[in-house]
């Protein structure tokens, strides 16, 4: 008698996957991007300030009405003024790549308006940059030979004139990195990657940036009068986002899945 084999089935089964579950790994894959960006964003805003504050160093260094005065502590602290030129082009690097960032951060709120804000970011970093060589003057002036045929009064005016083009400089750099809070605050309110009220506190600190820098272009009395606010205001605003960014980022609870809406 002939047996005939049982048929095998030589297709296996393949288990569905739903739609909602693949959404949903991508939505959970997604996040985790989010959070390391976050994270890293944090790490190198931590740094940024680190970097940044050999700036006060310096301005003990400058007495703004004074020029031989201002030109004999530049020479008594050659190194560290040296060393904060230094550490200012640091600091803009790092936060140049603070631009590309928060770019990446914003950009499922509002493609063009986090490219906006990113542009503007960029245009302050590069003022300040060109602003810093300004600096380099009063070295050549105060130090070395090269301007030995010019009068001692002389090179001390200007130099102190040459830390004056800087400090207006910075100014209009400030005005850049106000219109740059001014358009990512809202973002950052919007995005869910961050508390409201850091937004509300990144946007307030936009106003206050470039009221300032208005004010000190057209009435330094004034503008001198808001400084300490508006770095309180500013200051808060930024090191309570880096913060954030840095922990919130590192705990997952930074980046929820609501965020990744785009608004264009």
């Amino acid at each position: 008698m002939r047996l005939t084999p049982p048929e095998v089935s030589l297709t296996r089964s393949v288990p569905e996957v739903s739609e909602a579950s693949m959404s949903r790994e991508l939505l959970d894959e997604k996040d985790s991007s989010m959070r390391r960006i976050a994270r890293i964003t944090g790490g190198i805003y931590l740094l940024y300030f680190i970097a940044g504050m050999p700036l006060i160093l310096r301005s003990s260094l400058i007495v703004p009405t004074d020029a031989a005065a201002t030109a004999a502590r530049i020479a008594a602290s050659e190194t560290l003024y040296r060393a904060t030129i230094v550490t200012d082009l640091v600091s803009y690097s790092l936060y140049l790549g603070l631009a590309y960032l928060f770019y990446l951060l914003l950009r499922n709120v509002s493609r063009p308006w986090a490219l906006m804000g990113t542009l503007f970011t960029i245009a302050g970093c590069i003022v300040l940059i060109m602003a810093t060589a300004a600096l380099t003057a009063p070295l050549a002036l105060l130090t070395g030979n090269a301007f030995n045929g010019i009068g001692t009064p002389e090179r001390e005016a200007l130099a102190l004139l040459a830390i004056k083009i800087y400090t207006q400089s910075f100014i209009i750099g400030l005005l850049l990195f106000g219109v740059q809070w001014l358009i990512m605050g809202p973002l950052f309110l919007l995005s869910g990657i961050v508390p409201r009220v850091i937004g509300y506190l990144l946007t307030a600190g936009g106003v206050a940036w470039v009221s300032f820098a208005i004010a000190s272009l057209l009435a330094p009395p004034v503008g001198l009068a808001m400084q300490p606010v508006v770095l309180g205001i500013g200051s808060l605003a930024e090191i309570a986002l880096a913060l954030w960014l840095l922990l919130g980022g590192a705990s997952g609870r930074s980046v929820p899945a609501a965020a990744h809406t785009t608004y264009d």
